[in-house]
This record gives C-alpha cells, sequence and structure tokens, in this order.
C-alpha cells in the first residue's frame, strides 16, 4: 500500500515498541530533566530502552505486535483514491527487476491461502467483501492457529534477508514490461509511462553507444599503423624515430623489444598473432591497449615474442 504521506486516506503505519515506550516515558522524563532538549530526550529514552529487560519491554512489544496486525487488516482492505495512485505512479522511479522480493508477513500468508479457498466456495463474493472475510477469520484464530503462518513469516524473511545480503544494485535499468498499459483515456498518466521508456532506451544506447565508439577507435587507431607501415615503401627495417609506424613497427624499433635490429622475423610474428588491422588480437592484447594505449601494446608484444623464442 501507499505510504500515509502519499495517500492520506491510507491506513497509520504501524508504531514500534520503541515509539510506544517514547509515547509513555516522555511525559515523566521531561518532568524529571526539564532542561533537555528534543534530542536529548530521545537519546535518553533509547538508553533507558537499551538497558530494559526482556520482561519489561513485553508490554510495549505486544502493543507493537497488536498495531502491526491492525495496520495489515486496514492496509488489506484499504481501496486508495484512484487520482492518487495515478499522481504516485507518474513520480514513481524504475523499479530494479533483480532485487529480492520483500518478506511476507503471517496475515499476508493467512490471506493467499485462505482467499483461493474462499474464493472457490462463494465465487461470486465481491473482493472488497472477501477481504473483510478475511481479516474477521485471521483475528478469530488462536496464537497455536497462527503458529504455522507465523513459522512462514519467521522462514520468507530468513530468504529475504539471505538474499539482499547478496543484493548488488544494477546500474542499468530494467527490462521494459510485456505489455504495455492501458490508461483509460488518462493522457497524463500515459504521458508519464511514455517518458519513463523513453528514459530506460536513453540509458541502454547510452551503454550501447559507449562500446561501440572504444570499438570503433580501436579499429581506426589499428588501421592507422597499417597504412603508416605501407606508406614506408614495404621496408622491412624501421628506425626507431618513426613517430607514425603504428605498434608493430614501434615495437621493432624500441630498445625494450629486445630484438635484433634485422626485425622481418619480429614484423611477421606480429603479423600473425595481430592480423592486418588487429582482427586477431587476443582478450589480453585488447585489454592491455584499452588501458594503456599503443605503448602498452608494444610492450606486451615484445615481452610475448621474447618468451615464445627464447629457446631459438
Amino acid at each position: 500500500m501507499p505510504p500515509r504521506g502519499k495517500d492520506p486516506t491510507g491506513p497509520k503505519p504501524a508504531s514500534t515498541a520503541l515509539a510506544f515506550y517514547t509515547e509513555a516515558r516522555r511525559s515523566a522524563l521531561l518532568a524529571e530533566q526539564p532542561g533537555l532538549d528534543s534530542k536529548e530526550l530521545q537519546r535518553a529514552i533509547a538508553e533507558e530502552w537499551k538497558a530494559m529487560e526482556g520482561t519489561s519491554r513485553a508490554p510495549y512489544m505486544e502493543m507493537a505486535h497488536k498495531d502491526k496486525l491492525r495496520y495489515e487488516e486496514e492496509a488489506a482492505t484499504h481501496v486508495p483514491d484512484p487520482a492518487q495512485l495515478k499522481s504516485t505512479e507518474a513520480k514513481r522511479p524504475l523499479r530494479d527487476p533483480h532485487r529480492p522480493k520483500k518478506a511476507k508477513s503471517a496475515y499476508a500468508f493467512f490471506s493467499e491461502a485462505t482467499r483461493q479457498e474462499l474464493s472457490s466456495a462463494m465465487p461470486d463474493m465481491a473482493i472488497d467483501a472477501l477481504t473483510k472475510l478475511i481479516s474477521q477469520e485471521w483475528r478469530k484464530l488462536g496464537e497455536e492457529q497462527k503458529a504455522p503462518y507465523n513459522a512462514m513469516a519467521v522462514q520468507d524473511q530468513a530468504r529475504y534477508d539471505h538474499e539482499m545480503g547478496a543484493y548488488h544494485p544494477e546500474l542499468e535499468v530494467g527490462e521494459d514490461e510485456d505489455e504495455d498499459e492501458d490508461f483509460d483515456g488518462d493522457l497524463e498518466a500515459e504521458n508519464a509511462y511514455l517518458k519513463r521508456k523513453v528514459a530506460k532506451y536513453k540509458v541502454k544506447m547510452a551503454g550501447y553507444e559507449k562500446k561501440i565508439a572504444a570499438q570503433e577507435s580501436q579499429i581506426e587507431e589499428l588501421q592507422a599503423a597499417k597504412r603508416a607501415k605501407t606508406e614506408k615503401g614495404g621496408s622491412k627495417k624501421v628506425a626507431s624515430t618513426d613517430e607514425d609506424g603504428g605498434a608493430t613497427s614501434k615495437a621493432a624499433g624500441s630498445s625494450n623489444a629486445d630484438v635484433k635490429k634485422d626485425d622481418s622475423h619480429y614484423l611477421a610474428w606480429c603479423r600473425k598473432v595481430l592480423g592486418e588491422a588487429g582482427e586477431l588480437a587476443d582478450d589480453e592484447m585488447v585489454s592491455v591497449y584499452e588501458a594503456k594505449g599503443e605503448p602498452g601494446l608494444v610492450k606486451l608484444l615484445a615481452k610475448l615474442y621474447k618468451a615464445e623464442h627464447a629457446s631459438s
């Protein structure tokens, strides 16, 4: 259900045990220490709560439990204002489809099991009436009858905690919906929906365009190296002072290459492992080129050549 701040008609959220204790203790503590400001007061109450034993906390824990059941029952029967739903839907951020599903409460498990049974027995019953009947049946249950559903809730909470521990929010937006929504002529809601879809496509396309641009840049640089080498007239010896000799030529003339000045064999080997335009480069070569550029690739080629021909 939507939070109360977004839906004024929604049920009041359940209070915690600490909230109930704070409400009961605030006036007395202010009377004892009238100089406390709001932050100091809250801190003092929190410290008292931490020091309390389980038996002292029990009344407030029970109040919180009952208030949680109250909220779940009210939320199950609450019908949000359609106009409010459309307004919040237009502002709702895109959800990560990989995020673990939230844990269910004991009442939710009971509601699922009972709804199916009652729907089969009374197929003509309206949804609102069915929901109210389920809520009434839940109130009639004793603690022993609720125990199986409480156990299911504990187990599902453990599942959720485990999955959240391994969950890492996705950087990319989730996949598109399988089917378009039906807006019943509400142009404002449909416009908001289409804007969200366009935003998702833009995020995806930006990622693809970045990858394509990087690949095209790499191909252009390797092709430029090939053209520069060809323009030298096919010379098999390349001086170390060449400025545009390409990756293989620079490696041949580099002092780091540690190869013979008669480098025809080395150039042939470079063409063998790189290809004419870098199309044969393996993953290591591509990674080094992307990370360190042409100088890094030159050093890697010289190292690989030296290792491969060390025994010769």
